[in-house]
């Protein structure tokens, strides 16, 4: 789950950087070359969000059950239970 929220958050950053950029594109130069970044982060950053729920979705329903399914903790039978004296 900390790698889909991680690409949730990546591809949010990366569709806020690119309005930004657009909006900042429009108030100081429409000319500016920037247009073509702006749209390809916008267009691309719907990528690593779908990842991202993907990746949150297939551990909450497949690996989340299969998780902790033993209840019993294993442990060793102390033999000599006897504390040291220094």
């Amino acid at each position: 789950m900390m790698w889909g929220i991680f690409f949730l958050c990546v591809g949010f950053a990366d569709y806020v950087l690119g309005v930004l950029l657009a909006a900042l594109r429009h108030f100081l130069s429409p000319g500016l070359p920037v247009a073509e970044i702006s749209r390809a982060m916008l267009s691309y950053g719907g990528m690593p969000v779908v990842g991202g729920i993907l990746l949150t979705v297939l551990e909450l329903a497949v690996l989340l059950p299969h998780k902790r399914l033993m209840n019993e903790v294993p442990f060793d039978i102390v033999r000599n239970r006897t504390l040291p004296s220094f």
